[in-house]
């Protein structure tokens, strides 16, 4: 672009509904498509990796002949009213009708599980009047009566839409339009992005609540290709008095873009102090892990226990997957209310051979900061093995996850190693407790290890140091004890060195070896226990 900001004008005869703008740049004119197949002499067509041409074709005669046999679903009408508006740029009126859509078909939904409840036809009416104009008194008792779970947080490898929760949107496009029926408020161009997402967001909701067939669903395909066609302003621009005045690009603006990078970001976020997500946070973690799931249906309306949110799948058995976020150390009593439920779930014939518990403990503090040890009570983890319960912390399944995308174990370890009851994911996939780091010194750079009682560790042996934040992986190259070289130490201090800076490395923090070297920690306090030592605060 050039130095002085160039002037668009419009075509000549157009005042609404422009598909093309010109740029006037030093006389010389630039077209800006806005719609940009209006410049093209043929339909537009898709290139595949060979070269060939395909033209693209949104609709046949027998996709018509087709959408006319199926019943109508309520508020059908006023969805494909509300994509057309959008398409037009009638962005207001896409608002309106895109809610009157929900409105209709809620009613219609709420009325059909209702009747299928045994109220009569007289007390279904009069259950709606009593709601009939308040939209999510009639959401929340849909969800009672159908047992359905509203969707979200969506997962996807898109990070806008990765976490996203349905009635979090559907209460902000309510808003809106509380804001254009009653405010007067108007959509501009601008607001593009955030009308995009209204539109596909409250379309999922539509679909969710019609519990369309699948050829229902193909009415609205192509929605992204449309919606590309329609074009979009690259560019900035402002309106003064002598017209649409377009400002200049910059050119080293940074629009790199890591979608991994953002993901696990979003992950991390998900267990942070006072913003936690734990839902969004385990659905993601399973997710990265490899299994499956289900869906369960919503818990009963003021529950006091938050039921089974998932069922995974693994192997073939079933998990039942619970939820927990608090403040302190996780306690037996969660574990005994999480016992009992299964143990009604097992009269009710649904009988199942292990439980999986996330908690999310200690979460006023930052999660680097979290305790390890006092993160779950050891009468918690103890109940947990004798109900067939695996409790991990939001924390250690973290690590757990970081563990696996830096290669130290594969992702099928990291899954297997949290199915069996009791506390797991303290220590790593595929290795064993070795001992504690006591002290850290600068030059040179040693990492100073209290051996467990019972464990042997040699030169050349590949450890594992659990960091506040990750796990450091490496091979013993230089062992020493007391100043001297050696190739075998046991149940003493060594000193191992290490790439490690003294800011990486905290006291206390778990050094882990691989199986043969090590032993578990349960082991571990048992042989102290034994031995009368605790651990040192310092040597």
């Amino acid at each position: 672009m050039p130095e002085t900001n160039p002037h668009c004008v419009s075509e000549i005869g157009e005042p609404l509904n422009i598909p093309v703008w010109y740029i006037d740049v030093n006389e010389n004119f630039i077209p800006i498509s806005l719609i940009p197949y209006k410049q093209s002499d043929s339909p537009p067509v898709t290139i595949t990796p060979t070269g060939e041409t395909n033209a693209i074709t949104f609709v046949e005669a027998k996709d018509i002949e087709e959408a006319l046999n199926l019943p109508e679903v309520p508020g059908q009408v006023d969805l494909l009213d509300a994509w057309s508006l959008y398409y037009r740029g009638r962005q207001s009126d896409a608002i309106r009708s895109l809610t009157t859509a929900l409105e209709v078909l809620l009613e219609a939904r709420l009325r059909e599980y209702l009747s299928k409840a045994g109220l009569t036809e007289a007390k279904v009416e009069s259950r709606l009047d009593e709601s009939w104009n308040n939209f999510q008194a009639r959401l929340t008792e849909y969800i009672r009566v159908s047992r359905r779970r509203l969707p979200g947080p969506i997962l996807s490898v898109i990070p806008y839409i990765n976490g996203v929760r349905l009635r979090e949107e559907l209460e902000q496009v309510r808003s809106l339009r509380h804001k254009i029926v009653h405010e007067g408020e108007r959509i501009s161009y601008p607001f593009h992005g955030q009308m995009q997402r209204a539109m596909e967001t409250m379309t999922w909701l539509f679909n969710w609540l019609a519990e369309s067939p699948p050829p229902r669903r193909r009415r609205l395909e192509g929605d992204p290709l449309k919606g590309s066609m329609r074009g979009v302003l690259s560019f900035a621009y402002e309106y003064t008095p002598v017209g649409v005045v377009v400002q200049q690009v910059l050119a080293d603006v940074e629009t790199a873009f890591i979608v991994e990078d953002e993901l696990r970001r979003q992950l991390v976020a998900a267990i942070e102090k006072g913003s936690a997500d734990v839902e969004k946070f385990a659905l993601m973690a399973v997710s990265q892990l490899g299994f499956r799931r289900i869906d369960t249906p919503a818990p009963e309306e003021n529950s006091p226990f938050f039921l089974e949110r998932l069922i995974l799948i693994y192997g073939d058995g079933r998990v039942p997957l619970f939820l927990h976020d608090t403040h302190e150390s996780l306690g037996s009593d969660i574990v005994e209310r999480i016992a009992a439920r299964l143990l009604m779930l097992k009269v009710a014939g649904k009988a199942f051979s292990l439980a999986l518990l996330i908690v999310n403990s200690q979460n006023g503090l930052e999660w680097q900061l979290r305790d390890v040890a006092e993160a779950v009570s050891e009468t918690a983890a103890q109940m947990a093995v004798d109900c067939g319960i695996a409790i991990v912390t939001t924390v250690d399944l973290l690590l757990l996850i970081k563990g696996a995308e830096a290669r130290l174990w594969s992702f099928l370890e990291a899954s297997q190693s949290l199915m069996r009851p009791g506390r797991v994911g303290v220590e790593p996939p595929g290795f064993g407790w070795l001992g504690y780091v006591r002290k850290f010194f600068d030059r040179p750079q040693v990492a100073s290890v209290v051996l467990d009682v019972s464990a042997t560790v040699h030169r050349g042996d590949f450890i594992l140091i659990r960091l506040a934040d990750r796990y450091y992986g490496q091979e013993i190259e230089s062992m020493q004890k007391d100043g001297a070289d050696i190739d075998e130490a046991h149940g003493c201090v060594v000193g191992i060195q290490t790439a490690l800076r003294r800011s990486d490395v905290g006291f206390g923090d778990y050094v882990f070896v691989r199986p043969g070297r090590g032993i578990s920690i349960k082991e571990s306090v048992a042989n102290m226990i034994n031995e009368g030592c605790p651990i040192a605060a310092d040597s």
